[in-house]
């Protein structure tokens, strides 16, 4: 876990302004930074297909708008430049969220945001890069409540040719 950072902004955070997604897809309010850390920002926006959620940076974006947040948990990883993170939510009462990678490596994130209008625990946190500044998957993620108990938990399939 070392060098592994996770910074993030209480309920609010910053308001930026919208532009168009493309594709169709147009943003329908402001946009509202949630997190920051390492130059990266996670950025929350209304869209006429559902919330957007993305990662913002003077590299680039990445991210995808039409989800809802009735899931337990979820995850994405990605990287702009050589920057790569991984972002996601999980239920209320998370205290903790544990990735664990194909490698074994295990990464931790312990601080949180939330806006009111929405019933989730909003992370992210910075990645290592690998070789090819691609970030791996994991293959596990958990969601654990302040004594350690699990609220819930995304697994994957991992094969001998999954990165």
């Amino acid at each position: 876990m070392a060098g592994i950072a996770a910074l993030l902004l209480a309920a609010g955070g910053v308001a930026y302004a919208a532009f168009g997604a493309g594709d169709g897809v147009f943003y329908t309010g402001p946009a509202t930074e949630i997190a920051e850390t390492g130059g990266l920002s996670f950025i929350l926006a209304d869209s006429n297909i559902g919330p957007c959620l993305e990662v913002r940076s003077d590299q680039g974006m990445a991210g995808g708008c039409g989800g809802d947040f009735d899931e337990l948990l979820t995850i994405s990883v990605g990287s702009i430049g050589k920057a790569a993170f991984a972002t996601g939510y999980g239920p209320p009462g998370t205290a903790r969220i544990e990735m664990t990678f194909p490698n074994g490596e295990v990464v931790a994130v312990t601080s949180f945001a939330t806006l009111e209008e929405y019933d989730v625990m909003f992370f992210m946190a910075t990645l290592p890069p690998t070789s090819d500044n691609e970030p791996l998957l994991p293959v596990q993620t958990v969601a654990l409540d302040p004594e350690g108990n699990t609220l819930a938990t995304v697994s994957r399939v991992v094969g001998p040719d999954t990165p």
